[in-house]
């Protein structure tokens, strides 16, 4: 279990089981589930070239996002970036 400031990120057999014994110590939002963002990046499972399925962490639209705003910096201030 992975506790930071209000996310909890939890891998477990039965991960119900200990988050209801969390949510009787500590007040939780309702929404529980497969996680599909995390500290800034998308979650999702893949599928490798093997077969097997994995947890894959992506910053694509946190570095998409990142991008937008130093452009949107630059245009204020009129400067560009060659």
């Amino acid at each position: 279990m992975l506790i930071y400031v209000d996310d909890i990120f939890h891998i477990a057999e039965d991960p119900v089981e200990n988050i209801t014994k969390l949510g009787r110590a500590c007040r939780l939002k309702d929404n529980v589930g497969p996680p599909d963002r995390y500290l800034g990046g998308n979650v999702e499972n893949i599928q490798t070239n093997d077969g097997y399925v994995a947890w894959s962490l992506s910053c694509y639209d946190y570095l998409t996002n990142a991008v937008q705003q130093v452009k949107e910096e630059l245009d204020r201030v009129n400067l560009s970036l060659k």
